[in-house]
């Protein structure tokens, strides 16, 4: 499927001519990091290499050194990811304390496992060289502080402008990257990290949600893309196992559906079936693989037309059969009724 269109023919449709379109790629998944906690040591160059080629989109981030050098790196520590390091080094800032020359020759990636010792933090050029011929490649930057302007000029300047995709909390940066460069695209992630599943936090996670696709509204979700609404759900809770609840997950996804709709464009080589639209992904955190199928099923009793994005788990290989693609996170297609799916692009796993 495809970031940011939609897809509706009942016929055939060849998936694999897209890919000279330009701006219209396909992914079978979404992920985390570009790893995951018992695949492959996350945010490096590596990693991401990996997940591309399994087929894969992949969210990173991106941070500056104190000395000012873009580089993949969630945490502003070593203290999770650095191997065989004092702990008082660990914890410094790498943002503010730590240059480019302490950190790119430490190993980031034996604490998975020894056979990624040669694992080391790529700066932001080296991931984005990586990307340039190969437009499949697809790079959701979670901005850490490294600033829009910043990661929409390294992408200028790599030529894969049209592969990276800006992806923060704070539709003020989306629209500042858009200055930096014009029809950039943008993914906002909306979360309320509820304490528990309790009414109170359900009611304080609703009005958080509210209250931030209103100020979108506002500027007519100028330079957004995707949205990403982070879901906890508890399958033992009778009356609404999300919160945000699901009432208002659907009344957020019909409107950005109905926005997409509104102010949709053709492709601009004319098919019919293709129109750009503001996508939702439903991102499910802590979720158990074996409740997968629990969870699809209540997806598609409520009729929730999203893409269901499955984060922070262990592997979900024997739960859904989506190896290799199932990994840190995952981008299950959920298709609403009227719309035709085809398999795997040709080369892609299953």
């Amino acid at each position: 499927l495809s970031v940011g269109e939609s897809i509706a023919t009942d016929s055939d449709f060849d998936f694999q001519s897209l890919h000279p379109w330009g701006t219209d790629r396909l992914y079978l998944s979404h992920v985390h990091r570009g790893g995951g906690k018992k695949e492959s040591p996350d945010n490096t160059l590596e990693t991401f290499k990996w997940c591309w080629k399994n087929g894969s989109a992949l969210e990173c981030d991106c941070r500056k050194t104190k000395d000012g050098v873009g580089v993949m790196l969630h945490d502003d520590n070593l203290l999770r990811t650095g191997w065989d390091i004092p702990v008082q080094f660990a914890r410094k800032s790498v943002s503010q304390e730590l240059t480019w020359a302490e950190i790119k020759d430490l190993d980031v990636g034996s604490y998975i496992g020894p056979q990624f010792a040669h694992h080391r933090i790529p700066t932001i050029e080296a991931t984005f060289a990586a990307m340039k011929g190969h437009p499949t490649y697809l790079c959701f930057v979670d901005e850490k502080g490294a600033g829009p302007d910043y990661i929409a000029q390294k992408a200028i300047e790599a030529g894969v402008q049209e592969q990276v995709y800006y992806t923060g909390p704070s539709h003020e940066k989306a629209l500042a990257r858009q200055k930096a460069m014009p029809g950039g695209k943008a993914m906002i992630w909306i979360g309320a990290w509820p304490k528990n599943h309790g009414q109170k936090e359900r009611v304080r996670s609703d009005a958080h949600f509210r209250e931030t696709i209103a100020k979108m509204r506002e500027k007519n979700f100028e330079g957004v893309s995707t949205v990403s609404l982070l879901t906890y759900y508890d399958p033992t809770d009778s009356d609404d196992p999300f919160v945000p609840s699901t009432p208002v997950i659907k009344e957020i996804v019909r409107e950005l559906h109905l926005h997409g709709e509104v102010n949709g464009r053709l492709h601009r080589r004319s098919i019919p079936v293709f129109r750009q639209m503001l996508k939702a992904l439903l991102m499910i955190r802590r979720l158990e693989g074996k409740m997968m199928q629990r969870i699809l099923a209540y997806i598609v009793s409520e009729e929730l037309d999203v893409f269901l994005v499955v984060a922070d788990v262990s592997p979900l290989h024997s739960e859904t059969r989506l190896k290799p693609c199932a990994l840190h996170q995952t981008a299950v297609p959920f298709l609403p009724r009227g719309i035709f799916q085809r398999g795997p692009l040709p080369g892609t796993p299953p």
